[in-house]
C-alpha cells in the first residue's frame, strides 16, 4: 500500500484503488482546506489570494465593479458598481436603488463594451428612474416616420422603434387600402 503525507497537516494520505497512479502522485494535500491557494480557504481569501487584482473586476457587459463592503448597497459578494461610486462621490451622498447612472458616450459609442467601463465624471449623467434612463438611450434611435403620411412620430419606449409604423389607425387603414 503507498502513504504519503500531507504537506500542511501532516496526516498520512493512502491510495485507494479508485486513485490512479498519475492522481495519487500529484497529490500533495489531504483536503481544500490544506491547498494554500485554494479560494474557499479563508486565509488566503482578498490581498493574501494568488488570483488578487486589487479588488476590482470588469463585469461580463463591460461595467466595473469596486470591492465596498461596508457600503449599504454592496452586492452579496461586497462589490458595488464603479460608475455608482463616482457618481456618489459627485453629489456627496449615496445613491436611491432607484437611481440610474448614465454613461453619456462622450468618448466612446454610447453602449459600447468600452464606453460601460469609462467612469470619468463627464461621462456620466444621474436619471432619476429606469424610465429617464431608458428616454435617454432612445435619443440615439433614428427618427420614425408614418409610413402614410411621411409624419415625425414621438418614440417613446423600445417597443416604438420596431412595432410602430403608422401615427395613428386612420393612417393605417388607408395604407392597407392602397396596398390591395
Amino acid at each position: 500500500m503507498v502513504k504519503k503525507v500531507c504537506k500542511t497537516c501532516g496526516k498520512i494520505l493512502i491510495k485507494l484503488p479508485s486513485h490512479s497512479k498519475k492522481y495519487f502522485k500529484s497529490r500533495k494535500y489531504c483536503s481544500l482546506k490544506c491547498r494554500p491557494h485554494d479560494f474557499r480557504n479563508k486565509s488566503t481569501k482578498g490581498k493574501k489570494n494568488f488570483r488578487w487584482k486589487g479588488g476590482k473586476y470588469r463585469h461580463t457587459k463591460g461595467y466595473v465593479y469596486i470591492l465596498k463592503p461596508d457600503h449599504p448597497f454592496c452586492n452579496p459578494q461586497g462589490y458595488i458598481f464603479e460608475h455608482r461610486l463616482v457618481m456618489e462621490k459627485m453629489l456627496g451622498r449615496y445613491l436611491l436603488p432607484k437611481e440610474q447612472v448614465h454613461h453619456k458616450g462622450t468618448k466612446y459609442p454610447m453602449g459600447s463594451f468600452e464606453d460601460r467601463g469609462d467612469n470619468r465624471r463627464k461621462n456620466l449623467q444621474l436619471c432619476k428612474n429606469n424610465a429617464k434612463h431608458k428616454k435617454l438611450h432612445l435619443k440615439k434611435w433614428p427618427i420614425k416616420k408614418c409610413l402614410q403620411c411621411g409624419k415625425i412620430m414621438p418614440i417613446e419606449t423600445v417597443r416604438d422603434i420596431t412595432r410602430k409604423k403608422f401615427c395613428n389607425k386612420k393612417c393605417q387603414i388607408s395604407f392597407h387600402k392602397s396596398k390591395k
